[in-house]
């Protein structure tokens, strides 16, 4: 009797509602999402000339003057440090007129600016000796001068580590024991260098002074 009373009477308790205690319910914590970072596209850097190099090279002069071609052997290099760089350079330079030799020694410094990422604005002055040697002890001298010239260099075409650079300078030289027409002269000159690799490029240029003497140069040169 007493076990037929007490279970419905416990069922009846738990199905009633339970009294609210005071807390509300707690809803599961759910992290919010985490943003998405996009990479903003970046401009291209560009090539980047260098100014550090070493340079062989041979060149050739029609000399208005005389009706021999002056032969031009050198060795030059340049220095970069920071936006400036330091420039030297030994030349030699054959005549068969009267077997005339001039060795020609260059030093000086630079600057340049970039404008874009393939162009530079740059420029240098140099000072020039020369001990000119001949058969004719007459023609015998030696004399300094100096020479300034300024242009621009642009990668017109690069590729995967090189590229076509092409450049274009304005010359002024002072220099009277330099095989020339003149002592003074403005000219102007044209190049273009393959850079094969990173290191290694190729180069020719056409130097004109004053319409009169004219110079055809190739070149070899490693960069650093």
């Amino acid at each position: 009797m007493i076990t037929t009373t007490l279970i419905p009477s416990l069922v009846a308790v738990l199905a009633a509602p339970q009294p609210n205690l005071g807390f509300e319910s707690i809803e599961p914590f759910v992290a919010p999402p985490t943003p998405v970072l996009y990479a903003l596209p970046q401009e291209a850097d560009g090539y980047d000339f260098s100014y550090t190099f070493l340079e062989l090279g041979y060149a050739q002069t029609d000399l208005d003057n005389l009706s021999e071609d002056a032969d031009n052997y050198y060795l030059a290099g340049s220095l970069g440090l920071g936006m400036f760089q330091i420039i030297a350079a030994y030349e030699n330079t054959d005549l068969d007129v009267d077997d005339l030799s001039a060795d020609t020694f260059r030093i000086g410094a630079g600057a340049h600016f970039g404008l874009t990422p393939s162009l530079d604005l740059q420029g240098d002055i140099s000072w020039l000796y020369t001990d000119l040697s001949a058969s004719n002890a007459v023609l015998e001298d030696s004399g300094s001068g100096y020479e300034i010239r300024g242009g621009l260099r642009w990668m017109a075409l690069p590729w995967s580590n090189g590229g076509l650079e092409l450049a274009g300078n304005i010359l002024y030289r002072d220099h009277e024991t330099a095989l020339a027409t003149s002592p003074d002269q403005f000219g102007w000159e044209l190049q273009a260098r393959a850079h094969i690799i990173s290191l290694l490029s190729i180069g020719a240029s056409y130097i004109e002074r004053d319409g009169d003497d004219a110079t055809v140069l190739i070149n070899a040169r490693v960069s650093l």
